[in-house]
């Protein structure tokens, strides 16, 4: 089983209209050269619901993830937004009725 880090992926998606139970992320790979790649990785799932709880935990494991990193200093607070995390009204998140 592969793993990954949650502060490398740079976006997950589970809402799209042409494959609805797929959910999709994409993660950034640092090489030995300190360069890094962006992977997109894809699975299947069983149903649409089950890709949008993948999307949601995902979203709960960025907000506990970034809440930790900014605490210890790892991330600064900016100017512009307050917390990522407490916007979860974007499409990849929404919750529709989704059978």
């Amino acid at each position: 089983m592969d793993t990954y880090q949650v502060a490398r992926i740079a976006y997950c998606t589970a809402d799209h209209s042409v494959r609805p139970n797929v959910f999709a992320w994409i993660y950034r790979e640092i090489n030995d050269d300190l360069t890094f790649q962006m992977d997109c990785h894809a699975v299947q799932c069983e149903s649409k619901l089950e890709a949008k709880k993948l999307a949601h935990s995902m979203m709960e494991a960025f907000r506990k993830t970034f809440h930790s990193m900014r605490s210890d200093g790892r991330i600064h607070k900016s100017g512009s937004s307050d917390d990522f995390a407490e916007d979860s009204s974007s499409p990849e998140y929404s919750t529709p009725d989704d059978g």
